[in-house]
């Protein structure tokens, strides 16, 4: 099969795989609802606009899985949309590629 994509999504898989890049390049793991809204800030100010993975658990049992281009506004409106009193504890995962805006 010939690919007419320059850069397709299985080539870039593949580049990865060889050069043993990591896709995650930080993370927050097991993180209580509570500490999330006692330190909103510093959560913020790591997260920011930055792109990524997120789980959100209730109890021991994963409950959602999302990704995000911006982990700041998606995690503010999973606080309290029809899923903010469905989760107790949460994951972020920042991926690779990802650029922190200038003066965020």
């Amino acid at each position: 099969m010939v690919s007419y994509w320059k850069n397709s999504p299985n080539s870039i898989l593949e580049d990865l795989m060889a050069k043993r890049v990591p896709l995650v390049c930080q993370h927050l793991e097991n993180i209580s609802r509570d500490s999330l809204e006692r330190h909103q800030d510093i959560i913020r100010n790591y997260v920011r606009r930055r792109q990524g993975v997120y789980a959100l658990y209730r109890g021991d049992r994963l409950y959602y899985v999302g990704l995000a281009g911006n982990l700041r506004m998606r995690l503010a409106t999973h606080m309290y949309n029809r899923h903010g009193q469905s989760w107790d504890r949460l994951s972020v995962y920042l991926t690779i590629g990802d650029r922190t805006p200038e003066g965020a």
